[in-house]
């Protein structure tokens, strides 16, 4: 038998093996691939599932900022440099916005119509915002834009602005907010009225007080004497209707201990009179001219003066 005979067979054995052990290995890459390839699809569908979920969920989102920008319309961020008070008793104000963002005011003035209005929202530091008012913009340049307070400022409003984070203008606010803050200004004025009433009569009642006390201070001087006295002024005014009436009920406490002293004098006197007036009478009586019909006198002894029996 030729060589190639005995070796052929060996090399076709060993052929056959190598063939069988790379079909296998390529049956074992082919079903890992596969095994990867539905993986790989499986996460896809997965993966387009969330994606279209969160589609969905960022159009709901929008749908909701439409819904929510819509009462509002276009929004303006002005830094605390494009904001100018101009005049403060009629809230007028300049705002830095140029001539793409003044697009809209420029439309209006250019077709002759009325400015449009905007809405003026104070920034705060943290994020917040404080509400400024409705204003009408009054005239329109290429980089600035001038408004005015709609209604008349409150005293003192305009001053009490700050620009130090800047001014957000919208174009427009919800039609709820423009009837709670029209009810609210209206509570403010009347409130603001009630303020001005109650001060103007508290006015008057200070001045009230004010001559009340410039009446009591002349009758307590009236009273306790003038430190201050005009010229010509008599000693009871120096001294005080007080001194003067403690003085004047001195003098009278002497006149009644004197007029007391009198009438006793006086008593004494009249008595001696009697009794001498009686004693000329007895006397009388022992004459021989005396009349029986003499009139009677008064005893002696415990008469008083008319004076004595008041």
């Amino acid at each position: 038998m030729h060589w190639l005979g005995k070796v052929l067979p060996w090399v076709i054995g060993v052929l056959a093996l190598v063939a069988w052990v790379l079909t296998s290995m390529l049956y074992d890459a082919q079903g890992a691939w596969q095994q990867r390839v539905e993986e790989r699809l499986a996460k896809r569908d997965q993966l387009a599932e969330q994606l279209r979920q969160k589609s969905l969920a960022v159009a709901n989102l929008e749908a909701d900022v439409n819904r929510t920008m819509m009462p509002w319309g276009r929004a303006w961020e002005l830094g605390p440099q494009q904001v100018q008070l101009l005049d403060a008793a009629t809230g007028k104000i300049l705002l830095g916005i140029g001539p793409t963002n003044a697009e809209f005011a420029l439309r209006e003035s250019s077709q002759g119509r009325q400015l449009p209005e905007v809405f003026l929202f104070e920034k705060n530091a943290d994020g917040t915002s404080k509400y400024m008012g409705a204003f009408r913009v009054t005239a329109v340049e290429p980089d600035r834009v001038t408004a005015q307070l709609i209604r008349q400022p409150f005293p003192g409003e305009a001053e009490q602005w700050q620009a130090a984070d800047g001014v957000r203008v919208w174009e427009s606010i919800p039609s709820d907010w423009r009837a709670l803050h029209s009810e609210l200004q209206a509570q403010l004025a009347i409130a603001q009225h009630q303020v001005i009433d109650h001060e103007a009569r508290l006015a008057i009642q200070r001045k009230m007080v004010a001559e009340s006390q410039k009446q009591l201070e002349r009758r307590v001087a009236q009273l306790q004497g003038n430190a201050n006295p005009i010229e010509g002024a008599g000693q009871d005014t120096l001294d005080g209707l007080v001194l003067a009436l403690r003085k004047e009920e001195t003098t009278r406490n002497e006149q009644l201990f004197v007029l007391n002293q009198l009438r006793h004098e006086f008593n004494s006197k009249y008595n001696l009179l009697m009794e001498l007036l009686e004693q000329n009478r007895v006397l009388a009586g022992q004459l021989p001219e005396a009349e029986s019909d003499e009139p009677s006198r008064p005893a002696v002894g415990d008469r008083q003066s008319p004076l004595l029996q008041r």
